[in-house]
């Protein structure tokens, strides 16, 4: 059953009667979802990529068939929600931008008994669905795997994880909790970058006024480093520009966009783009002027925002995206992803099955002759 294009409400089946009381499934057009309904799902430490400003910009950007699938209670109340987006022929459901943007989302719930009507739900509504970068830990995967048991096919895959730290008042002086190497190598950055006229720091927090010229500052600084000769910077993305564009004036908009600079004498020498929201420092984008390369400008830079998220009162900095040497040499703590594939038990299940199992054997044979 395809309800794309179907928009209605579906009273819960009787045998989930004792779980579920008076909840209902409902399907709507993405333009009726509000964003009160986000804002009562959302916990105080709600991720920016469970929130409405991320979701409707991706939408909006990515999206080509999306349909907003939610559980509300008698008073019309929502308790979970799932936005979901259909992109082409034997392609499964996924939140809108998860495969582009490849950051953790996870289905909005308020209860267990929520989460469990919407995954059974959309089981028995026979929907294939992908999660690119699930948390290990999420009650969605064992929600799923109770609903499509006897329905279809669950495969789970690990994922790169995300590199966080857990932030406290002793981090405003960093350098002690750093190991020794990081410590000695961003004594000598600083030391070349004295040499260069010095370093000094901005935290911008812009609001819908300044947050055009400085957004494009920062973008022009991350095209000036490695990410503009291979053509992965902002700049040179206009589908992924075009999204960080309208979800950083959303949050700007909010007070929750965080734009810093890094300067070597009187030059923007290093960036970064984040928010501030769910008591938590979340990095989405750091670049740095590769003239500077040899005074390490971006590691100077996460330990300013690194000093300033603590002495503020947050409680984590997030890197987002995937652990890697870099982050590694902040962080050991990283919290696994997995990415979840729901095949059910019909045609159009089968068909993807099929296509995944020839892509996967595909890529095995390309990785043995290489």
């Amino acid at each position: 059953m395809d309800m794309f294009g179907k928009p209605g409400e579906y009273a819960c089946p009787k045998w989930q009667d004792d779980l579920a009381g008076d909840l209902r499934f409902v399907s709507c057009s993405t333009q009726k979802h509000r964003e009160q309904d986000w804002k009562q799902l959302n916990s105080s430490l709600a991720p920016p990529t469970e929130r409405y400003a991320w979701n409707i910009s991706a939408t909006e950007v990515f999206g080509k068939n999306v349909h907003c699938f939610a559980v509300t209670d008698g008073n019309h109340h929502v308790d979970a929600l799932a936005l979901l987006n259909r992109a082409g022929v034997l392609q499964p459901l996924s939140q809108p931008g998860v495969e582009e943007l490849q950051e953790p989302t996870d289905l909005l719930y308020r209860n267990p008994a929520a989460l469990e009507v919407l995954t059974q739900e959309l089981a028995r509504h026979r929907f294939s669905i992908c999660f690119y970068r699930l948390p290990a830990d999420s009650a969605t995967l064992p929600a799923l795997r109770r609903a499509y048991k006897g329905r279809g096919l669950i495969r789970v895959s690990p994922q790169g994880s995300c590199p966080y730290i857990p932030l406290s008042r002793e981090w405003i002086d960093p350098e002690p909790r750093l190991s020794r190497r990081l410590r000695s190598d961003l004594r000598r950055a600083r030391k070349k970058a004295d040499t260069r006229g010095g370093t000094s720091f901005v935290l911008h927090r812009p609001d819908k006024t300044s947050f055009t010229p400085l957004f494009h500052q920062a973008l022009k600084v991350e095209d000036a480093s490695w990410k503009g000769k291979t053509g992965s910077s902002l700049q040179r993305d206009p589908q992924r520009r075009r999204f960080f564009e309208s979800y950083c004036l959303r949050a700007a908009e909010r007070g929750e966009l965080r734009i810093a600079f890094l300067y070597i004498g009187k030059e923007i020498a290093a960036m970064q783009i984040a928010a501030e929201t769910g008591k938590g420092y979340w990095l989405y984008k750091i670049g740095y002027d590769s003239r500077f390369r040899a005074c390490s400008p971006g590691m100077l830079l996460v330990l300013e925002t690194l000093r300033e998220a603590a002495r503020t009162g947050l409680q984590s900095y997030q890197f987002l995206g995937y652990s890697s040497a870099w982050t590694r040499r902040w962080t050991e703590l990283e919290r696994p992803m997995v990415r979840v594939r729901t095949y059910a038990l019909d045609g159009y299940g089968i068909g993807m099955l099929i296509k995944d199992a020839i892509r996967a054997l595909l890529q095995r044979m390309k990785r043995r002759e290489s």
